[in-house]
């Protein structure tokens, strides 16, 4: 994943969103839609500063989801530049820290009801939730036993009814999909596209 990240001039958080990008397109293909180009994900985002030292680390709820428009490609050269553009340029902008700032708002000073109705007017544009987070490089070590892989699922948002969760574990990249089943009947179809997508972006890097 780093050396393709190297080829293409991306993060590995750009380079995770592409395969996204493309196994949702095939998936999209693959069951009669062609005409679909992009999609709007709920994406949490930690607007905590990175610890010096697991000392330094402290638990708040400074997080922000963001609504954020993943291009839906069929070829990584195509999804990486607009992915790594749109990211950057989210990475820049004050649009998370503006964000949090509204929701505080609403939720301090407007009734319940009508904070409800804001928030479900603006999950309701979204498809799916997605989340990608860095775990540990080395393995836990939980009363003298090691872990060998891990999973992370989040909550769930309002009306959305897919999500996708991805975490690294020492090296590895695990990809957790939960869905609805009246929204995405065959999870374990676009799950395995997902694991193609996956090991052909690994080839590009070998």
């Amino acid at each position: 994943m780093k050396s393709a990240g190297k080829i293409h001039n991306a993060t590995i958080n750009d380079m995770i969103m592409a395969v996204a990008s493309l196994a949702i397109k095939e998936y999209f293909v693959k069951n009669g839609d062609e005409k679909t180009t992009e999609i709007k994900l709920a994406m949490p985002i930690s607007l905590r500063e990175m610890p010096k030292d697991i000392t330094k680390f402290r638990v708040n709820n400074s997080i922000v989801t963001l609504p954020i428009t993943l291009p839906l490609c069929s070829e990584f050269k195509v999804a990486i530049p607009l992915i790594s553009k749109d990211m950057n340029k989210m990475k820049k902008s004050l649009d998370p820290f503006v964000f949090i700032g509204i929701m505080k708002f609403i939720n301090y000073f407007l009734p319940g009801f009508v904070a409800k109705q804001l928030f479900l007017d603006i999950t309701n544009k979204m498809t799916m939730v997605f989340s990608n987070v860095p775990g540990p490089k080395t393995p836990f070590d939980f009363c003298g036993a090691k872990s060998d892989w891990m999973v992370y699922e989040g909550p769930s948002f309002a009306t959305i009814g897919m999500a996708c969760y991805i975490i690294s574990h020492t090296g590895a990249v695990k990809v957790l999909i939960k869905s609805d089943k009246s929204y995405l009947k065959h999870a374990n179809d676009l799950l395995k596209i997902f694991e193609e997508k996956f090991d052909l972006l690994i080839k590009e890097g070998k």
